[in-house]
């Protein structure tokens, strides 16, 4: 974000609607959130290597893919931004 124009986040409204999907669902398979209100980069960092480093990947699972209404990605293309 530091990188983006602006000096960071553009499209606040936007940035919004996607966390909201993506916290109203359940998480996919090897998928996990880390919540980094008010942490430093060093803490995020940190939480990051911790799931990366001890947790196995799990490779065989039952998968059912999720209702696209809980994914953000298909709103814009649906006109419903």
């Amino acid at each position: 974000m530091k990188n983006r124009p602006n000096d960071g986040l553009v499209d606040f409204e936007l940035q919004e609607k996607q966390n909201a999907k993506g916290l109203g669902r359940k998480e996919l398979p090897n998928e996990y959130q880390i919540d980094i209100t008010g942490k430093s980069l060093e803490q995020v960092l940190a939480e990051s290597l911790e799931i990366i480093l001890h947790n196995d990947s799990a490779l065989e699972y039952d998968y059912e893919k999720p209702d696209k209404q809980f994914f953000y990605s298909w709103v814009p293309s649906n006109g419903l931004r």
